[in-house]
């Protein structure tokens, strides 16, 4: 019994040994931090970006569309990734209309940081509608890495934007949950 006991102890052990790294965790945090700092991100970029692949979309929509126009907008895809490919794949609302009508897009992440598509979308009926991109690339350590992103069109009377359906308050859709704070 106590064999197995410590056969299983050294087993538990040498599991952890191996994942171990031979560097200290605050050198890991260092050497990320040091590399976050000299990446190519400008200076003046403040903004927080969630965990996934490093791609920052901007475009040229102004927020308004009337029912049945057909606007001609600019997506620009921007990424710090030094080789690789960046795939986009573009789902737009059933709503809406694209053109052209490709949805997947490849682009060598080897010479430009900067990827734009033009596309003219359309919708035929009022309301907000999503143009959904999901972006994918393989990391330097060949590890997939995606993002999610859209880009909403507001089609027809800018008020839908903004109003409110009657008898709600602020109150209704809150959920209040208990919450421990702890730090480390």
């Amino acid at each position: 019994m106590i064999n197995k006991i410590q056969y299983f102890g050294l087993t538990i052990c040498l599991v952890f040994l191996l994942g171990c790294d031979s560097k200290q965790p605050h050198e890991h945090l260092a050497e990320n931090y040091n590399h976050h700092l000299s990446s190519h991100h400008p200076s003046n970029q403040s903004h927080h970006q969630k965990p996934g692949a490093n791609i920052r979309l901007s475009h040229n929509y102004d927020g308004q569309t009337a029912v049945g126009e057909t606007e001609t907008i600019e997506l620009t895809f921007n990424e710090q990734y030094l080789s690789g490919q960046l795939y986009l794949r573009l789902k737009p609302d059933a709503s809406l209309s694209i053109e052209p009508a490709i949805e997947d897009f490849v682009f060598s992440m080897e010479d430009l940081t900067s990827h734009s598509i033009v596309l003219s979308i359309s919708a035929k009926s009022a309301g907000k509608h999503l143009l959904n991109i999901f972006a994918s690339v393989m990391d330097e350590r060949g590890r997939p890495r995606n993002r999610i992103m859209a880009v909403a069109f507001y089609v027809g009377d800018s008020n839908h934007r903004h109003s409110k359906p009657q008898g709600s308050s602020p109150t209704d859709k809150v959920i209040i949950l208990p919450s421990e704070e702890s730090g480390s």
